[in-house]
């Protein structure tokens, strides 16, 4: 029986290369073409063995764990090959122009078309995580990556309530009603107007140290009285002063300062210490009136400065 069995002859498996003595290698149907990458290589820190003109046109080196070898891939025009491309030189002259300003910049190539896969090309790895955004670079002598200086603070969620419309038109009343009764105090207790776009600044301030839950009105404020309008009232009184474009203009302006000073300080009920300080000083301003002559615009402004200190 064993005579008679059939003695089939051994499986010989196609090896790749062939080898040169083999003549009944079979080739392979499928050859091992290399392939043109899909998306960005992982970094495997290979920039330092490269030439800084390569790394400036932007050419990385990695390595092919498919291959087990290295190649050079192009983060600018998506470029891959195996290997080192050729490295070319900056046409202007160190001397004259080290910075190339006066050079335009070499145009990038852009990627060609699919062609036919070429031999020259590596096999895209089948271990890569995909495409990943492309990064912007910039073309030129300076390749500036510019951070962003945006700072960003965790607070709770907003807890107002959605507008309404008559909500909203019943805020506005008071609002207007609030910027009246403050024109009226101005001009009953200190006989000034109120100062220009002051209640709007004081709605910012009390705005930004509030407290409450109203989302336009402060409700509460720590401290309670607001000092920058406190002074911009004080700085009213006892007249609303404005820069003069002409040396006379400064001269009535200080003379009706003295003598707004002087009113006030008659029609209340001040110290008499404070009224003899107020008088003298008025006094003081209209003697130096009627002696100086030929006084020029900065003395003016100087003396309604000292007189306003006193």
């Amino acid at each position: 029986m064993n005579e008679e069995a059939d003695i089939k002859p051994i499986e010989e498996r196609p090896v790749w290369p062939p080898l040169e003595g083999n003549s009944l290698q079979v080739a392979s149907p499928h050859p091992h073409i290399p392939l043109t990458p899909q998306g960005t290589p992982i970094n495997q820190g290979f920039e330092c063995e490269l030439p800084f003109e390569l790394v400036q046109q932007g050419w990385k080196k990695f390595w092919s764990k498919r291959e087990s070898r290295p190649y050079f891939w192009n983060k600018v025009t998506g470029e891959s090959l195996w290997e080192m491309p050729p490295v070319v030189k900056p046409q202007f002259d160190s001397l004259s122009d080290p910075l190339g300003i006066a050079v335009t910049p070499p145009q990038t190539p852009q990627p060609a078309p699919q062609t036919p896969l070429p031999l020259g090309k590596r096999r895209a790895s089948e271990d890569l995580q995909g495409p990943q955004a492309k990064k912007f670079i910039l073309a030129g002598p300076w390749d500036l990556e510019i951070s962003t200086n945006v700072i960003i603070f965790e607070r709770p969620p907003c807890i107002y309530m959605h507008s309404h419309p008559e909500v909203e038109a019943y805020r506005c009343a008071m609002l207007a009603k609030l910027r009246q009764c403050y024109q009226e105090l101005c001009h009953s207790r200190e006989a000034i107007d109120a100062p220009k776009d002051s209640f709007n600044r004081w709605l910012m301030e009390r705005k930004v140290i509030d407290t409450g839950y109203d989302p336009l009105l402060s409700s509460s404020c720590y401290p309670e009285i607001s000092l920058s309008m406190y002074k911009e009232i004080m700085n009213d009184i006892p007249i609303k002063l404005v820069r003069p474009k002409f040396t006379g203009d400064a001269r009535k302006q200080l003379s009706r300062w003295a003598e707004a000073a002087k009113t006030i300080m008659e029609s209340r009920n001040a110290e008499a210490e404070s009224r003899k300080v107020v008088k003298w000083n008025v006094d003081e301003t209209f003697q130096w009136l009627r002696k100086t002559v030929g006084a020029t615009y900065d003395d003016f402004q100087a003396r309604i400065v000292y007189f306003s200190c006193k």
